[in-house]
């Protein structure tokens, strides 16, 4: 979800979530606690909803983007989980099967939670990190906990901290920074973009909960706050790897092209900065859902080499 047109064509795009307007509501049962396919283990005043596969000695932590949730994951999860390699999907505070967090929702206190979340966990490292879009910035801000709970850092198509003032200088596109509250109603077709039928109606269902439009709006009101943060933190503590999205989808949207070349401009940089390889895939920004063998080739590549 990181492309919408306003009426006359022009991209408003937030790298993780999209504004649309509702239209016809899938007819999908209501989801009980009970539902949730893994487990939810209680971490304060918070209950997460973690899905963990495979039993290997090592392990792989996937974490979506703005409005995401495990299910965002579905497609990639299987194909990095064996008896080599433990692999966990979760949703944060607010989202999916997780009660809701503490506000404000922004970076560096969603690392600090997840800390914690890991501990109970009891998950074998080395770990790593795999942060999408948003996730990305999580990731930064994880490596650079006291702790080091983590030990490579993969960036899957990653929001930078510049990318506000790239887009509008470099491409000539003002990108929102201040959402309105319209955009907790997104279409059917953008939630469900990429999934299996089955994971689609549950996708949508999650979506309409209070608690997710309500941590959604917190997190996009407080990504200024959040990149400011990520800005002065150390980006080459770990291994990195960064994996970008090749398919130019914005070319018809953004005038003469440039907001694609801006976006793999600041993926170079990041992989400059992290001191990790950037590797360009076959895809849009969801590469997970768009490309999951390629990305999960790279990412077990990249897993290998750091135990």
């Amino acid at each position: 979800m990181s492309m919408c047109l306003n009426k006359v064509g022009l991209p408003k795009l937030i790298i993780g979530c999209c504004l649309l307007v509702l239209t016809g509501p899938l007819q999908v049962a209501a989801l009980e606690i009970s539902n949730a396919p893994g487990k939810i283990i209680p971490v304060g005043d918070v209950d997460y909803h973690v899905l963990c596969t495979g039993s290997g000695s090592s392990s792989i932590i996937l974490e979506s983007g703005l409005g995401g949730n495990y299910l965002d994951w579905s497609l990639l999860q299987p194909l990095l989980s064996s008896d080599q390699v433990t692999v966990c999907s979760y949703d944060r505070a607010g989202y999916g099967w997780s009660s809701m967090g503490n506000k404000p929702r922004i970076a560096d206190k969603t690392a600090a939670e997840l800390v914690t979340l890991m501990q109970r966990m009891e998950i074998p490292r080395p770990i790593s990190f795999v942060g999408h879009s948003y996730g990305g910035l999580i990731g930064i801000a994880l490596s650079n906990q006291p702790s080091k709970p983590i030990d490579g850092l993969i960036f899957l198509d990653s929001m930078h901290p510049d990318q506000y003032e790239r887009f509008k200088t470099d491409a000539g596109v003002d990108v929102p920074t201040n959402p309105n509250r319209a955009i907790i109603f997104s279409s059917p077709e953008v939630i469900s973009y990429g999934l299996r039928k089955e994971d689609a109606k549950i996708a949508y269902q999650i979506s309409r909960k209070d608690k997710v439009r309500s941590t959604l709006y917190n997190e996009l009101r407080n990504i200024k706050e959040s990149m400011n943060a990520i800005r002065n933190m150390k980006w080459d503590l770990l291994p990195s790897l960064v994996l970008v999205h090749g398919r130019r989808d914005w070319d018809a949207h953004a005038t003469d092209g440039l907001m694609e070349d801006v976006w793999l401009s600041l993926q170079t940089d990041l992989a400059q900065r992290s001191g990790g390889e950037i590797i360009i895939i076959e895809g849009g920004h969801q590469l997970q859902l768009d490309n999951p063998a390629e990305a999960a080739e790279k990412i077990s590549t990249f897993h290998l080499g750091i135990l």
